[in-house]
């Protein structure tokens, strides 16, 4: 029997997996891990250019670079602008205003397991997004601005979170690695 788990959010896959831990019942079985990284600006652009030139649909130059612009190389996201200019031919805004509601719908949906630690969550993805990319100190003192004192441990824990469910880590802080999703956070979402 082959099992196939798959989703966008690799350090949930392994903690719900949980491959390392011999309790587990999945552990000792062999695995194989296929991540789909980035697209780059000239693999994006032929991308879209490909996919278009399929659908025999015209999309000016102008548009295409704004969406290797937009989507940073995310082949979901270049997918879905694609699939939405083929067959609703929607203006580039509106493409881009549906993504992020979409990508913030399912972080909401997401956050509904921290039941009252939500609203702390949603603060700490709010100052990444503001400041990405965001060092703990700088978080620490948004989320304390607009919900009271937080731990330092409980503060480490809900990034630890957010960073296993995508939420990124670079060498200058934390960002958020999803650009629709960011832009949803800071366009659309008011806590």
């Amino acid at each position: 029997m082959k099992l196939v788990v798959s989703g966008s959010q690799v350090g949930l896959l392994h903690r719900f997996l949980r491959v390392d831990d011999p309790e587990a019942p999945l552990y000792g079985r062999p695995y194989i891990e296929v991540r789909v990284s980035r697209l780059s600006e000239e693999k994006s652009r032929k991308f879209l250019i490909e996919g278009f030139r399929q659908y025999e649909v015209e999309v000016h130059d102008e548009e295409i670079e704004e969406a290797i612009k937009w989507f940073d190389g995310v082949i979901g996201w270049l997918t879905y602008f694609g699939h939405s200019k083929v067959v609703g031919g929607e203006d580039f805004q509106s493409i881009v205003d549906k993504a992020s509601r979409l990508a913030l719908s399912e972080l909401e949906h997401a956050l509904k397991v921290y039941g009252t630690a939500e609203k702390r969550y949603r603060e700490v993805l709010r100052a990444i997004a503001f400041a990405q990319p965001a060092r703990w100190a700088q978080i620490k003192r948004w989320v304390e601005a607009r919900t009271g004192r937080v731990l330092n441990n409980t503060l480490t824990s809900i990034i630890k979170n957010l960073v296993d469910s995508g939420c990124g880590e670079d060498a200058r802080g934390y960002v958020i690695g999803d650009p629709m999703l960011k832009n949803g956070i800071i366009k659309f979402w008011r806590v």
